[in-house]
């Protein structure tokens, strides 16, 4: 029982820490959209509901401003990084909604899984 507790902490101190690290990532970027109002709105309908359009206008914001500002990119680069090393951020996003059900498996599953 220690053990299943000590891992619960663990887990939600871990995912804590991913959180944490993936929010600094926002709030860098929204800081640098700033006065950018197609870069805003992408960034936050990519809040609401990520689409491959919204993703496209963001990551080309995120480049262009990134080139032309190395502070930005430096400071980027340093969080990604810093959240990277952290190893369970940038895996999958599952977006369920209302009645849907999903089963999300990840990592290295070996041998055979069975749903009922």
């Amino acid at each position: 029982m220690l053990a299943s507790k000590f891992g619960e902490g663990l887990a939600k101190d871990a995912g804590s820490s991913t959180w944490d690290g993936v929010k600094r990532v926002h709030e860098l970027i929204s800081r640098r959209f700033v006065g950018h109002a197609t870069s805003t709105a992408a960034l936050a309908a990519l809040g609401e509901e990520p689409t491959a359009a919204a993703q496209s206008v963001v990551a080309e914001s995120i480049d262009s401003l990134a080139r032309v500002d190395r502070v930005f990119a430096d400071q980027l680069k340093l969080l990604i990084a810093e959240a990277d090393g952290l190893h369970e951020t940038g895996r999958f996003v599952a977006i369920a909604r209302e009645d849907a059900r999903q089963v999300n498996i990840q990592g290295g599953n070996t041998g055979t899984i069975n749903m009922a």
